[in-house]
């Protein structure tokens, strides 16, 4: 599927803006506001969609902030 620019952008959204996506992205912005700073994970887990919009989101949100993917 692969995630577009603009649900990525929400990613960083501050107090008070609403975050449209599905519950992947909505969890990883949960994480980036609880201050996580390493994510890790393996296709075919039963986080893979989790893993595929860290993935999709890694270079141009996550690196910036100081996040680890690996």
């Amino acid at each position: 599927m692969g995630y577009s620019k603009e649900l990525l952008e929400q990613l960083n959204f501050g107090e008070g803006m609403t975050l449209y996506g599905d519950t992947p992205l909505a969890i990883l912005k949960g994480f980036l506001q609880s201050g996580v700073s390493y994510l890790g994970g393996y296709p075919g887990s039963p986080t893979a969609g989790l893993i595929d919009v860290i993935s999709d989101a890694y270079e141009p949100i996550l690196k910036n902030k100081g996040i680890y993917f690996d």
